[in-house]
């Protein structure tokens, strides 16, 4: 019997799915390649452009680019689409974070930086979850 290497994971629809190391490789960088593009033009966007509602233009661009990207690099797995969107939603507004807390000059408890991060969290899993489903 040939065993197979890798995680297993069940994705509750009641089948039992293997993902290689080679899988994890490629949507983990494809992850961390749309995350640090799209983290570029979000901190540019804020950098150049006037503070305020506009950064949700580069925003909505960078999640159709993430959908569009998906469907072009032939994801197949719906879960797999989903943690590569968030993955690179989470990373994009990471570096935005980064960038926004370091330009202003007020400190912020850790609980006030965890509380932003679980919203980015949720906020970013609500959006990818209807990315990943219509970029099948």
């Amino acid at each position: 019997m040939a065993r197979s290497y890798g995680v297993t994971f069940s994705a509750g629809d009641g089948h039992t799915y293997v993902m290689h190391a080679a899988t994890f490789q490629r949507s983990a960088s494809l992850a961390a390649a749309l995350g640090v593009l799209g983290g570029a033009t979000l901190v540019l966007s804020a950098a150049f452009f006037s503070p305020g509602k506009y950064i949700l233009l580069p925003y909505a661009l960078f999640v159709v680019a993430t959908g569009v990207v998906l469907k072009s690099c032939r994801v197949t797995q719906y879960s797999a689409r989903f943690a590569i969107g968030l993955a690179s939603f989470l990373i994009a507004s990471t570096a935005l974070y980064v960038f926004i807390s370091m330009s202003v000059s007020t400190t912020i408890p850790w609980h006030g930086h965890l509380w932003r991060f679980l919203f980015l969290l949720g906020l970013g899993a609500a959006i990818h979850a209807a990315v990943a489903r219509v970029s099948d």
